[in-house]
């Protein structure tokens, strides 16, 4: 009995809001909300930010009990919003959820017991977890997994660390608690970065903060048209694809950030492509990668980065068969926390 109040009051000492951006997707904000009315252990705070939809977005929300809704008087653009709804937090830790995405039913539990145990939380700069790719139909298509166990990466070794493990930014919506009161300090996200703002935060904070990764997936994040998008879902376009790796570039170039293994990338796409005569897209990819790469792009730091990038593809590949045959939807893994 001691040792549950003892339990009970540092899952009370850590409060987290949960702060929704949206724009005119009312109906994948009403399964974003269901996800977060349907946890374990509620939120401390329920937060949803219009950022001035023309559809019926605000009129939905003014009949919704249990949120505090904001309706901006005028559109702040995607970033913008973003920043918005983090303001709009009133405790120290905050979880940007995007409309598009859904949180499994053990989230606010899982991070309260996780962010309790870190005796340094209040310097930690971001706690992140692992979670599954659904696309616009809420079918399950792939599990994302950097690491295999929870652990607490310090500057100023962690860029190398990350770097190491395919991993290259703190990523934005349900994948991470912010700690509101370090973003306040280095600054909230930068918008001529549109969506890769959130590449830029990790440069910026990376090196300062310390980082908490939970191996737990905790969230699913669906995989579709950009952030501002209106209609149907759907999947990313190329255009779409090209815009946000050029982005996502200047970012870690404006940093001084070594760009080598991730644009690396370009190239091992490219050749994949022209494998299976996909041409269009081989060219596409070659192109970036020159782009970006430094001269001398025949070296053998160039083959081993695509060595790299081959055997990790085909771990990842093999993760997401194996998890597609587990979970056929988002709805078969909303009533209890996948393993």
């Amino acid at each position: 009995m001691g040792m549950e109040k003892r339990m009970n009051r540092n899952l009370n000492s850590v409060k987290i809001s949960v702060s929704i951006p949206t724009y005119n997707r009312l109906d994948l904000l009403i399964k974003c909300l269901e996800s977060v009315f349907n946890q374990s252990v509620p939120p401390d705070e329920i937060i949803v930010v219009d950022d001035a939809s023309s559809d019926d977005t605000w009129e939905y929300l003014k009949k919704v009990k249990g949120i505090r809704a904001v309706r901006n008087k005028k559109n702040l653009g995607m970033i913008g919003n973003w920043n918005e709804s983090i303001r709009q937090a009133k405790n120290q830790f905050v979880v940007s959820l995007h409309s598009d995405d859904a949180i499994l039913p053990d989230y606010i539990k899982t991070w309260k017991e996780k962010i309790s145990s870190i005796k340094e939380r209040n310097n930690v700069g971001a706690f992140i977890s692992g979670g599954y790719l659904i696309d616009g139909e809420d079918k399950v298509i792939g599990l994302v997994s950097n690491f295999d166990k929870d652990t607490l990466f310090k500057p100023p070794t962690t860029f190398k660390k990350w770097w190491k493990n395919h991993f290259f930014c703190v990523p934005v919506t349900g994948w991470s608690v912010y700690n509101k009161k370090i973003l306040e300090e280095i600054g909230y996200f930068t918008p001529k970065y549109r969506i890769a703002a959130e590449n830029e935060m990790t440069v910026k904070m990376l090196p300062l903060y310390p980082i908490f990764y939970s191996a737990t997936p905790l969230f699913c994040f669906r995989r579709h048209g950009l952030q501002g998008f209106e209609g149907k879902p759907k999947m990313f376009n190329m255009k779409q694809e090209i815009e946000n790796f050029n982005d996502s570039v200047k970012a870690y170039l404006d940093y001084g950030v070594d760009i080598k293994k991730p644009v690396t990338y370009m190239l091992f796409l490219s050749i994949a492509h022209l494998l299976f005569l996909k041409l269009n897209k081989a060219r596409i990819y070659l192109g970036l990668f020159l782009s970006y790469y430094p001269k001398n792009i025949l070296s053998l730091e160039t083959i081993n980065y695509l060595w790299d990038w081959l055997k990790y593809s085909i771990k990842v590949e093999l993760r997401n068969r194996k998890i597609r045959k587990i979970y056929k939807s988002f709805s078969s893994m909303s009533m209890s926390m996948p393993s």
